[in-house]
């Protein structure tokens, strides 16, 4: 099997997103268990377990690296629409909701 090293299929980051949104604790400081590593370092293992292929190996740093990715895209892109709404210009920027990521919502904080 080859290290991961390429493009994240849509379909494995919606695996991503989905696990996570049911993980709290993987990236909430709020939640109860987010200060147990081991917790924390099983159920990494299990998604990298549940994204892992024939073709590749996905790690626990690979894993981190792909959400803070999408945290920082969707905030960004969240910020935007907000700023925009808020200044009266017209909406012409994209909503990212409708990018395939409105199931990253339990992101935002309340």
């Amino acid at each position: 099997m080859a290290v991961f090293h390429g493009q994240w299929s849509e379909e494995k980051v919606k695996r991503l997103i989905s696990f996570y949104s049911g993980h709290e604790y993987l990236w909430n400081p709020r939640a109860e268990l987010y200060k147990n590593r081991d917790i924390k370092k099983k159920a990494l293992q299990e998604l990298c377990q549940q994204l892992t292929d024939e073709l590749t190996v996905i790690n626990e740093e690979d894993v981190k690296k792909k959400f803070k990715n999408l945290r920082t895209v969707f905030t960004r892109e969240h910020s935007m629409v907000l700023k925009s709404n808020k200044v009266g210009c017209s909406n012409n920027l994209p909503d990212p909701r409708e990018h395939g990521t409105a199931s990253s919502d339990f992101i935002l904080p309340p």
